[in-house]
């Protein structure tokens, strides 16, 4: 699917959405009309109340699932873990806010939450792991079991108590649906509901490997690169089948501009993952490392891994952002522009978005659009957006043709 095409299928999803909400309110309406007081008087005589309380009645049908991910946050929390962000899936415009050092993002397409923590030492042990996948439905039992004093209310005009019974509803629903074992779709990916990775906790007991990859994934993202070469190097000599130790040692080595090891690990990775799903990853972070700290030679080996990574996954923010830096250096700048913007108007992840905005504030500032390339380096730095292209971004914005009135328009 092109950016356009994406774009269009967005905005059909919250047409449909919109209406979905509105036929929902409408159908709530005239039962809470009924309860409202005596029989008898018009419905539009109580429609601006009604509607009043039908927002509020739908509103609560989001509020469990916000319960539910604050629980993991603050078990996570408790136990010594870094909690990098909250996803919510909320029937509003997309949003990215930072609170506390977590961010928390709304994606009106998401059909579940999901909170991303990392831990901070190695082995963290499953006693860790066990609060935190149950935190989200026990937090959602627990206030069931707070509302249930006010189930099933003997009178039969609406009150305070009916929201409360109809709020404990939901939360029993939802504390019961996070503990089957079961697949869920959140922030663009298919993965284990909580039910299903207490199961894996039971019958496997503690996964040092998961504990490792969850670990060196944490000191990359925190741009401790150092101590994430340090760890994955160690963890390669120990198992250097693992593919994901070996794409994260790239990710970290590109951060570092070790491009000759960087190439030698990846050409490792290739031969060895070849054919399976693991190569993408590696095949990414080769690509973006031969654009970056690569000669002209090296263009077109980069050309055609972007290449493949956008053909096996044309919809994914990432791969997308990967393709456009590469077309940036072959200097198809259109395309480049558009497959960056793509990836910034719609990555649910602020890394991938504040990486996009970074690459575009270059592009902008490269076609003397001082003004643009500003705010999209303003809005890299707002995200946190360490690395290579920030380094890249303020040289860009900071050179001479980034002068005031010298925007193209």
């Amino acid at each position: 699917m092109s950016p356009g095409e994406q774009q269009r299928a967005d905005r059909r999803a919250l047409v449909v959405g919109a209406i979905a909400i509105g036929l929902l309110l409408f159908g709530v309406a005239p039962i809470l009309a009924s309860r409202l007081g005596p029989t008898g008087y018009p419905f539009w005589s109580t429609l601006p109340k009604t509607l009043l309380l039908a927002v509020a009645f739908v509103a609560t049908g989001y509020l469990p699932g916000i319960v539910h991910e604050l629980s993991h946050a603050l078990a996570a929390t408790a136990v010594g873990y870094w909690v990098r962000c909250i996803h919510l899936p909320l029937p509003l415009p997309r949003f990215q806010y930072r609170v506390l050092g977590t961010w928390l993002v709304g994606d009106p397409r998401a059909t579940a939450g999901l909170c991303v923590a990392y831990p901070r030492v190695h082995p963290s042990g499953s006693l860790g792991r066990w609060m935190f996948y149950l935190a989200g439905p026990t937090g959602n039992l627990l206030v069931a079991v707070a509302c249930w004093p006010y189930a099933m209310p003997s009178d039969e005009v609406l009150t305070t108590e009916v929201w409360l019974d109809f709020f404990g509803v939901m939360n029993l629903v939802v504390g019961v649906i996070g503990l089957v074992p079961c697949t869920i779709t959140a922030a663009g990916r298919r993965l284990p509901s909580d039910g299903a990775v207490l199961l894996r906790l039971l019958r496997r007991g503690a996964n040092l490997e998961a504990s490792a990859t969850a670990y060196a994934t944490g000191l990359v993202l925190d741009h401790r690169y150092t101590d994430a070469i340090a760890f994955l190097r160690l963890e390669r000599e120990q198992h250097p089948e693992r593919a994901w130790s070996g794409t994260l040692l790239l990710v970290a080595l590109l951060e570092t501009e070790a491009l000759p090891e960087t190439r030698a690990l990846a050409a490792e990775l290739l031969a060895r993952h070849d054919g399976t799903d693991s190569v993408v990853p590696v095949k990414m972070a080769l690509a973006l490392a031969l654009a970056l700290h690569g000669d002209d030679g090296d263009l077109a080996q980069a050309d055609a891994h972007s290449r493949d990574v956008l053909a096996r996954m044309p919809s994914t923010p990432s791969a997308g952002l990967i393709r456009g830096v590469v077309l940036w250096r072959l200097g198809q700048r259109t395309d480049a522009k558009d497959l960056l913007g793509h990836a910034y108007d719609t990555g649910s992840d602020p890394l991938v978005r504040g990486s996009a905005a970074a690459y575009l504030s270059i592009l902008h500032a490269e076609d003397g659009m001082g003004a643009q390339a500003r705010r999209y380096l303003e809005w890299a730095e707002w995200v946190g957006t360490q690395g290579i292209e920030m380094r890249l971004a303020r040289a860009a914005v900071a050179a001479p043709a980034v002068a005031p009135g010298a925007e193209a328009r």
